[in-house]
C-alpha cells in the first residue's frame, strides 16, 4: 500500500510510467535481466509493415521529463469521505462523486476504481491569459540535486525546473497540463472522448500537447465557439486589434473503438429565421403546399445503377397552393399556415442524382408529377423503401419541410446541421445559472449540454476536474431529467480560498465578482471556498429539478407515464494526509519491538476515524468504485466493516475464535479480508492459527464450490 508507493517513488524514474505498460503488452521484449530489446522491437514493427518516422518532430519544454515523472510516481495522499454529507438520505445511495482537492492527486487516486471506465471527459483548465490567476503550484518535494539525478539533466537546468514554481510561463503552464492530461488519458474509456475549452493564449500548445499523448490520428476536431459579441472594444490592448471573441474546444478520442458522434442540429423558431432571412434580402425556399395529394397511377418500372428495381406512379388531380394563397383564403398569419400545414409544405430543388437522371429519361420532359419507389445504396434511408417525387418538365426534386424542421409544441423549429462554428451559444446570462455567483470563466450550460447530446448514453460516466462552479454537473443532472437516464458525474476541484483570490485580484472587475461571491456564500454561512459554490449550485439544480417531475406527474393524464426523479445527490471526498502509519520507526522500542499499550496510536494517525481510515484502504484496491455502500458488521464486533458486499476490513484490537467463526460464515463471502497486524500482537503462531482456522471454517461452509479469497495485513 502506502509504504509499497513510497519506496517505489524513490526509483522511479521520467519514463517508469512508460516503461511499465511495456512490460505489460510486450513483455517478449525484455530480457530477463528487464532490459529493453529494442532492435527486436524494431524488427517486430518491421514484420508487420510499420512505418517508422524518423521526422524528429516533437514537443519540447522546460519541466517536461519532471511532468512525466510525476506521472510516474504514486500519489502519498488520502481520500476521505464527509461522513456528514454521505449519509444524509439523498446522498447516501448516489453514484455522484465531487472530490476536493488538487487534481492530480485525486485523478491518481481515480485510477485504481476508474481506469478505462469514463466516458467523457470535459474541462475547463487555466488559459494562462496572466489574468486568470494561474501560476504554476505544484508541491516541488525534491531538491535541484534529487531532480538531476532522477532524471539524468544538469543541475542548473533542475533549478530552473523548481524555480517555476509561482511562474505562468507557458512551460510552467505545459508543466501542470502534462501530467493530468496523460491520466486523463488513462481514466478514458477506449471508445470515450476529452473535450478540453482553450483559448488564443495556449491553443497551439494545447494542440501540440494534445497530438503527443493522445496521438495525432486521435485528433477529432477543433470546434470554434462564439463566446462574445463582436461590437465595442473591451479594453486591454483589444481596441487597437480586432476583437476576440471566439474560444475553442478540442476533442480528442481515447481509440479507434470511439463512435462518432451523432448530428446535431442548432434549432431556431422557424418565423424567426425566415424573417431574419428577408432581412438579408433572401428567400426562404419552402413557400409551396401540397392541399391534395391526387391519387396514384402506375406507369412503369424502370432499373436502376445497381440493378435494383425503381417504381414509377403518375400523380393526377394533385393541387399545390402558394402559402400567401392560402393566408388570403383562410384568413390566418403566415407562422400559422406553416403549423397548420406543416407535413404538406414543400418545395421544388433541382437536385443532380442518377435517380432523377433514369426518370426524365423514363417519363419525358412533360409539365407532369412521379413519385417513385426504390431502396437507396447510400445515405440516412440505405436499403429503405424510399418515397421520391419529381415535379415538371425538367423533373425538379419534391422536397418535404419537414426534412430540415421540426414540430415541438405546435411551433415549427428549423433546424440546421451544426459544424465546427458553434455560433449559437448565448453567453448573455450565463453569470446567472444555476442561481450561484460565479462569473469567473463560468461556460454556458448549454456548451456541456451539447457535448452530451452528441454521444452520451444511459450509465456513462462524465468526468470534470477542473470542476469550478460544477456548470458539468448541472448539466448532467438536466440531461438526466430530460432523457430519463442516469449518467453518473464526477467532479474534481481545488480547495481554491476566496479570500486570497480576493487579495490577489488585479482588476475591479475581478474584485468586484470575487466579493459577489463572498457575500453569497456568508449569506449561506458557509465556508469562503470555491469548492462551496461548486456544491451549493448542484443542490439547487438537483432540488429544482426534483420539484419540475414533481410538478409534471401532479399533472399526468390518463395513460401517460410518471417520471422518476434521478439520481441527483452526490458523495463528497476530499484529498488529505494518511491516517494511517504505514511505518513509523519512532514506533518502535529499544528492543525493536512495538509497543502496544495503546493499539490505536501505534498504528493510525491522531485525530483519524475509522471510516476515514476504510475509504483510504479500499482506494487503495482496484475496480472498487467510491459511491459503494458501506456498512457496519455489529454482530461481529463494533470496528468490523463490510464494503460493496465484498471486502471486509477489521479494525478491531485484538482477533477471537468466536469472531473468526463469524467471519467465515458472511454471505456472500468478502474477496478480501484486511485485518490489523497489531490485533495479533505480533504473534506469527496465532496469525497462522487464525489463517488455517479461518481457511478451514470458510471451506467448510462453501460446500463443493470454489472458494476465493485474499488476506491483507495494515
Amino acid at each position: 500500500m502506502l509504504k509499497e508507493n513510497l519506496l517505489k517513488n524513490e526509483k522511479v524514474k521520467p519514463n517508469s510510467r512508460e516503461i511499465e505498460l511495456l512490460k505489460q503488452n510486450f513483455p517478449q521484449f525484455f530480457s530477463k535481466e528487464g532490459e529493453f530489446l529494442l532492435e527486436k522491437f524494431k524488427e517486430m514493427l518491421k514484420m508487420d509493415d510499420v512505418k517508422i518516422d524518423k521526422e524528429g518532430y516533437e514537443l519540447k519544454f522546460l519541466g517536461k521529463n519532471y511532468a512525466r515523472f510525476l506521472t510516474s510516481t504514486e500519489t502519498e495522499t488520502v481520500i476521505v469521505p464527509n461522513i456528514k454529507h454521505n449519509e444524509e438520505e439523498i446522498n447516501k445511495n448516489s453514484e455522484n462523486l465531487y472530490i476536493i482537492g488538487d487534481n492530480l492527486d485525486a485523478l491518481k487516486h481515480l485510477l485504481n476504481s476508474y481506469s478505462g471506465k469514463i466516458k467523457c471527459i470535459y474541462i475547463d483548465p487555466p488559459y494562462n491569459t496572466g489574468s486568470d490567476g494561474f501560476v504554476y503550484n505544484d508541491n516541488f518535494e525534491y531538491t535541484a540535486e534529487n531532480i538531476s539525478e532522477k532524471m539524468g539533466i544538469e543541475l542548473e537546468e533542475a533549478q530552473r525546473i523548481i524555480d517555476m514554481r509561482g511562474k505562468s510561463t507557458h512551460s510552467a503552464w505545459l508543466t501542470f497540463m502534462y501530467s493530468r492530461l496523460v491520466l486523463a488519458r488513462d481514466l478514458l474509456r477506449e471508445d470515450g472522448a476529452i473535450f478540453i475549452s482553450i483559448d488564443d493564449n495556449e491553443q497551439a500548445n494545447l494542440k501540440r500537447l494534445c497530438d503527443e499523448i493522445f496521438g495525432e490520428g486521435n485528433f477529432i476536431n477543433q470546434i470554434s465557439i462564439k463566446a462574445k459579441a463582436s461590437s465595442g472594444a473591451s479594453g486591454g490592448g483589444e481596441d487597437k486589434k480586432l476583437k476576440k471573441n471566439i474560444e475553442y474546444l478540442f476533442v480528442y478520442k481515447r481509440s479507434d473503438e470511439f463512435q462518432f458522434f451523432d448530428t446535431i442540429y442548432k434549432s431556431t423558431n422557424l418565423i424567426d429565421y425566415i424573417q431574419e432571412r428577408r432581412k438579408e434580402g433572401k428567400n426562404f425556399a419552402y413557400t409551396s403546399v401540397i392541399t391534395n395529394y391526387g391519387k396514384e397511377e402506375y406507369f412503369k418500372t424502370i432499373l436502376a445503377g445497381n440493378g435494383e428495381k425503381i417504381k414509377i406512379n403518375k400523380v393526377l388531380d394533385y393541387e399545390i397552393k402558394t402559402i400567401s394563397s392560402i393566408m388570403k383564403e383562410e384568413k390566418i398569419t403566415e407562422e400559422e399556415v406553416y403549423e397548420k400545414y406543416f407535413l404538406d409544405i414543400m418545395t421544388l430543388e433541382n437536385a443532380q442524382t442518377s435517380i432523377r437522371d433514369r426518370i426524365l429519361e423514363a417519363c419525358g420532359k412533360k409539365d407532369e408529377y412521379y413519385n417513385c419507389y426504390y431502396k437507396p445504396v447510400s445515405g440516412r434511408n440505405k436499403g429503405i423503401m424510399t418515397k421520391v417525387g419529381f415535379i415538371g418538365k425538367t423533373k425538379r426534386l419534391v422536397s418535404h419541410l419537414s426534412n430540415v424542421a421540426e414540430k415541438v409544441n405546435n411551433k415549427v423549429i428549423k433546424k440546421d446541421k451544426i459544424g465546427t462554428l458553434w455560433d449559437d451559444l448565448s453567453w448573455s446570462n450565463v453569470s446567472a445559472e444555476g442561481e450561484i455567483k460565479y462569473n469567473n470563466g463560468k461556460k454556458p450550460i448549454k456548451l456541456i449540454n451539447r457535448i452530451l447530446e452528441m454521444y452520451i448514453e444511459d450509465n456513462d460516466i462524465v468526468l470534470d476536474f477542473f470542476s469550478g462552479s460544477s456548470t458539468t454537473a448541472e448539466a448532467v443532472l438536466k440531461y438526466n431529467e430530460n432523457k430519463n437516464n442516469n449518467v453518473k458525474y464526477i467532479m474534481i476541484q481545488i480547495k481554491e480560498s476566496l479570500i486570497e483570490n480576493l487579495k490577489n485580484a488585479s482588476s475591479k472587475k475581478s474584485k468586484s465578482d470575487i466579493q459577489a461571491q463572498i457575500d453569497f456564500l456568508n449569506d449561506l454561512k458557509k465556508p469562503l471556498y470555491i469548492t462551496e459554490i461548486g456544491k451549493e449550485r448542484i443542490r439547487r439544480a438537483g432540488e429544482k429539478i426534483k420539484q419540475e417531475i414533481e410538478d409534471y406527474n401532479s399533472n399526468l393524464k390518463l395513460g401517460e407515464e410518471p417520471k422518476e426523479v434521478p439520481d441527483i445527490g452526490f458523495k463528497v471526498f476530499k484529498v488529505d494526509d494518511t491516517n494511517i502509519k504505514w511505518y513509523d520507526m519512532e514506533n518502535f522500542n529499544e528492543d525493536g519491538q512495538y509497543s502496544f499499550d495503546d493499539p490505536d496510536s501505534l498504528d493510525f494517525v491522531l485525530g483519524s476515524n475509522d471510516i476515514d481510515i476504510v475509504y483510504e484502504i479500499m482506494l487503495r484496491q482496484n475496480d472498487v468504485p467510491l459511491s459503494e455502500r458501506l456498512e457496519v458488521l455489529t454482530d461481529i464486533g463494533n470496528r468490523t466493516y463490510f464494503y460493496a458486499s465484498t471486502y471486509l476490513i477489521c479494525l478491531e484490537t485484538e482477533i477471537t475464535e468466536k469472531m473468526v467463526e463469524k467471519l467465515a460464515s458472511l454471505d456472500p463471502l468478502p474477496i478480501k479480508f484486511v485485518f490489523r497486524d497489531s490485533a495479533f500482537k505480533d504473534n506469527i503462531s496465532l496469525k497462522d492459527e487464525t489463517f488455517r482456522k479461518l481457511r478451514s471454517l470458510i471451506e467448510r461452509n462453501s460446500g463443493e464450490s470454489k472458494v476465493s479469497y485474499r488476506v491483507e495485513f495494515i
